[in-house]
């Protein structure tokens, strides 16, 4: 995430990769034609350039302030409720990579992971 940050244009929201979100993204993404389309109205939108996508964020909450247990309440809730306009963005020609972002704050004793699923 932090490489994808690098390479893309400001305004980039502040702490990207502690953000409670759904990502969709593609570098043959036309999010312009999406968001023509569609009711979600994202948070964030970036077009390719220097970073090689494009795509959107769906801003779920602050994962810095929301317990990990409530993030996935409130993911369940979102996506039952937007079901088929997400399975719509996940089908949209160019989307290759779609996330769903739940943050845990670690102390530095701990140890950190991440589990993905690649769905076609």
């Amino acid at each position: 995430m932090r490489e994808i940050r690098s390479r893309l244009p400001p305004p980039f929201p502040d702490r990207f990769y502690e953000r409670f979100h759904i990502i969709a993204h593609g570098d043959k993404f036309d999010v312009d034609a999406f968001m023509a389309t569609s009711s979600l109205r994202p948070d964030y939108v970036w077009r390719r350039g220097p970073s090689g996508t494009s795509g959107i964020e769906l801003f779920l909450g602050d994962g810095r302030q929301t317990g990990l247990i409530d993030q996935e309440d409130a993911a369940v809730t979102y996506l039952n409720t937007h079901k088929e306009k997400l399975k719509a963005l996940a089908c949209f020609p160019g989307v290759n990579t779609f996330i769903l972002g739940l943050v845990w704050i670690c102390i530095p004793e701990q140890s950190v992971f991440s589990v993905g699923r690649v769905l076609n």
